[in-house]
């Protein structure tokens, strides 16, 4: 006999907008991998990440700063790069950047 398929856990926030988002939760909103998100933060094109209790997480402004930035790249031309837009730099609560 078949075993009964186990009923996956959802978390309900309710209708509360999540303000930031772990690196993985980013990439997969965003429809990239992982590893290239690490590539793009190697090379000073990822979003501004806050620490926040050890974890590294996105704010909803950095992502969209972010998709901003990336939106306005010309051909041969990094506007992110050249205009200070991600980084990837880490800001821990309390840091001013």
């Amino acid at each position: 006999m078949a075993r009964p398929k186990k009923k996956l856990l959802t978390l309900n926030v309710g209708d509360e907008e999540v303000e930031a988002t772990s690196i993985p939760t980013f990439c997969r909103r965003h429809g990239i991998s992982v590893a290239s998100y690490y590539n793009l933060r190697a090379n000073g094109l990822a979003p501004r990440e806050a620490i926040v209790g050890g974890r590294r997480l996105i704010t909803k402004e950095s992502a969209a700063e972010w998709r901003r930035a990336r939106e306005a790249v010309g051909v041969g031309e990094d506007v992110g790069a050249r205009e200070g837009v991600g980084g990837g730099e880490a800001v821990g609560v309390g840091d001013t950047a």
